[in-house]
């Protein structure tokens, strides 16, 4: 179903505060459109007319669908409006049309946080009670966690608290965060965190609720990560959704979603569960080639969860500058800073051009496993490792000719050549590139893969015009097993921001500037 409905997705989300003319005049297509998919995910029962087959949102969308549709609410008529009120709705609201409880709802809350569940029906978890304080376990492990994750995100990282919330409490908890116990799993959905602050037409920092499931039980989810390790990543990224919310709630999915995987195992590095995500990232041979802000909302593509697997690249950049440049690029992406100029803004603070860091980020994910601390634990993950294709350089086939590949904005490239029969000990490799301009934003390296084990890494010189070149490198069967190119286009110019209608949306939901196509040549000789 993503594949028409979710025309809603970046139609402009970093400008709804402020919408455009353009804008405005497709706000009510646009909102129907997050309408019918929200209902798809959460409602399916009662989802409207059939989609011509189109995929459903998947589990993993439920916060943003929702943030989508609340985005959208003004510009429903009110018939529909209502329907989407019920969506966004409290399951305490009584009117929720996802999750309402339908027996009295009990609460606990501490210093920061209130943890709601019920007793009776599928919502109520387990209703084991070890040390007879009158509370589930499973809703003082829920409380637990919620407090040890904002100790974490909030305490030790130094990432501004959720706004207050007014909604969801009438007493005297009535500005801690609000999170809700229920049958989750029933849709194959972990959490949600979402944003039901009158303030959301006007503003870009909101408060935010969430839900969680009621016990993450195997039967639910499978062979994925369930119990109390479920409970605990969960919570981790969906609070980070409500911190995030706090920033800048309309801001790029590919830094929510990729910042919130990321900060997963920051929180609880023992626990593995992002890693699902590197076979669809810059680490797979899937994702290695496409752009780091790539966001394809139909499941059906290959393109699909490229925003998650984006927790690689703030993964990268922690181990490089410490996790606070995290923080810091959301603290600079407030307002109507968008996500990439954020980053950008972030690693000049620290002397280091965006172009070159993103070209070592190529670097490094050709061979995880010496790059990273974990390189190991992601390199043992199904499709991980990116497998360039190769040519055998020989007396057969002394040339590639000029070989043109498409270079989309933020990607990296590979191409590799093998040394082939009839070359001497003594055989040489030259490789020319053409990468246009500007320079400062495009580079080329090649990384020699000896037959001992080591590797080194060539950077091209480029002139005015993108052109390099290196000669006489090593090629002789017994000194190199192969030769890789790593291309990398930094490109990071937007236009028509928040304008864009058709998927797979980019930084801003704009259009990018600075795709473009490289070309090279490589020459053995014997």
């Amino acid at each position: 179903m993503r594949g028409r409905l979710v025309l809603a997705l970046a139609l402009g989300l970093a400008a709804l505060a402020v919408p455009s003319a353009a804008q405005a005049a497709g706000g009510h297509v646009e909102a129907e459109l997050a309408l019918d998919r929200a209902l798809t995910l959460f409602e399916p029962k009662g989802a409207r007319a059939a989609q011509g087959g189109e995929t459903r949102p998947g589990p993993h969308d439920a916060t943003l669908v929702l943030r989508d549709l609340a985005a959208r609410l003004a510009d429903l008529p009110a018939r529909d409006r209502a329907l989407a009120e019920r969506l966004l709705a409290r399951p305490t609201d009584g009117f929720d049309a996802f999750k309402r409880y339908t027996a009295p709802a009990r609460h606990v809350c501490d210093a920061t946080t209130c943890v709601w569940w019920v007793n009776r029906t599928a919502d109520a978890p387990s209703l084991v009670d070890r040390n007879s304080n009158g509370v589930p376990d499973w809703v003082d492990a829920t409380r637990a966690t919620f407090r040890a994750v904002w100790a974490a995100e909030v305490g030790r990282y130094g990432y501004a608290r959720p706004l207050a919330d007014n909604r969801g409490h009438r007493g005297r908890h009535r500005r801690k965060l609000d999170v809700y116990v229920a049958d989750l799993g029933s849709r194959g959905i972990y959490g949600y965190c979402t944003t039901d602050d009158p303030r959301r037409s006007s503003s870009r920092s909101v408060s935010a609720y969430c839900a969680v499931d009621d016990d993450f039980s195997r039967a639910q989810f499978g062979g994925a990560t369930t119990g109390v390790a479920a409970l605990k990543v969960t919570a981790a990224h969906e609070f980070f959704h409500a911190v995030q919310y706090a920033y800048d709630w309309l801001e790029d999915l590919w830094l929510m979603e990729g910042s919130a995987a990321w900060v997963e195992s920051e929180v609880y590095p023992s626990i593995h569960d992002n890693l699902q995500y590197l076979r669809r990232s810059p680490l797979s041979s899937d994702g290695f080639s496409h752009s780091l802000d790539h966001d394809e909302p139909n499941a059906a593509r290959a393109e699909s969860g490229l925003t998650y697997g984006a927790w690689i690249w703030w993964r990268f950049l922690a181990e490089r500058h410490g996790r606070g440049i995290v923080r810091d690029v959301w603290n600079r992406a407030r307002g109507t800073t968008y996500s990439i100029q954020a980053t950008q803004a972030a690693l000049a603070a620290r002397g280091e051009p965006f172009g070159t860091v993103f070209a070592d980020f190529g670097a490094a994910n050709l061979l995880p496993g010496a790059s990273y601390l974990n390189g190991a634990l992601y390199d043992a993950q199904p499709g991980v490792g990116p497998v360039p294709p190769s040519v055998s350089l020989g007396t057969g086939t002394l040339s590639t000719g000029v070989v043109s590949l498409p270079m989309p904005h933020l990607s990296n490239d590979l191409y590799a050549f093998r040394p082939g029969s009839g070359l001497g000990a003594s055989a040489k490799l030259a490789v020319s590139v053409q990468l246009g301009l500007p320079a400062t934003r495009r580079s080329a390296t090649l990384v020699l893969h000896r037959t001992n084990g080591t590797v080194e890494r060539l950077p091209f010189a480029l002139d005015a015009v993108g052109a390099g070149s290196l000669g006489a490198l090593d090629f002789g069967p017994g000194q190199v097993q192969s030769v890789t190119l790593l291309l990398t286009n930094a490109g990071l110019e937007f236009g028509s921001c928040g304008q864009a209608r058709q998927p797979p949306f980019f930084s801003c939901g704009g259009t990018p500037l600075d795709d473009a196509t490289f070309s090279f040549t490589a020459l053995a000789t014997p």
